[in-house]
């Protein structure tokens, strides 16, 4: 049976094509991880809800769209080494310095502080740099996040290693 993993972000409306390309270009390297499809959706009818909705979920600004995606695989075994395979990949790995800067300047574009994995790669970039109590305060946001039991095992495994 294979296995899913869904994603629910804000994205600035103004910078949609830069998340068409980013998307683009992301696609190729899941797939070296084993992700068997890719599936990316922009909200063009995501309404409020009353309790909780999408908008709610990722605390969207007025000017944020709704995505939705889900990376499918073989099966939850082959999702879990996909995860871990690309945390230790080389192209992870390089420069942490000019990756934390990076994540630092699109989070501080607003929109990703409700997404999960922005927190998770900031953390990562953090304990590269030796940035031990920082990181620990990012894994920690990344875990408040996160609904993947996969996820949360592995930012929590990053977590108890500080």
């Amino acid at each position: 049976m294979s296995y899913i993993a869904g994603f629910v972000a804000a994205v600035p409306a103004a910078h949609k094509e830069a998340y068409r390309r980013h998307v683009a270009k992301a696609t190729s390297v899941l797939k070296e991880f084993g992700t068997t499809r890719m599936v990316e959706g922009w909200g063009d009818d995501v309404p409020g809800g009353k309790i909780t909705d999408f908008r709610g979920a990722v605390k969207a600004k007025p000017d944020e769209v709704i995505t939705f995606s889900w990376h499918e695989y073989a099966d939850k075994a082959a999702a879990d080494a996909a995860y871990q395979a690309m945390m230790s990949d080389p192209r992870m790995r390089d420069g942490p310095q000019a990756g934390l800067a990076a994540i630092e300047a699109v989070m501080a574009q607003g929109g990703l502080d409700g997404y999960h994995l922005a927190h998770a790669a900031r953390a990562d970039m953090q304990r590269r740099l030796g940035l031990t109590e920082a990181a620990k305060t990012s894994y920690r946001r990344a875990l408040e996040l996160s609904r993947q039991p996969a996820e949360r095992r592995f930012i929590e495994a990053r977590l108890n290693q500080l």
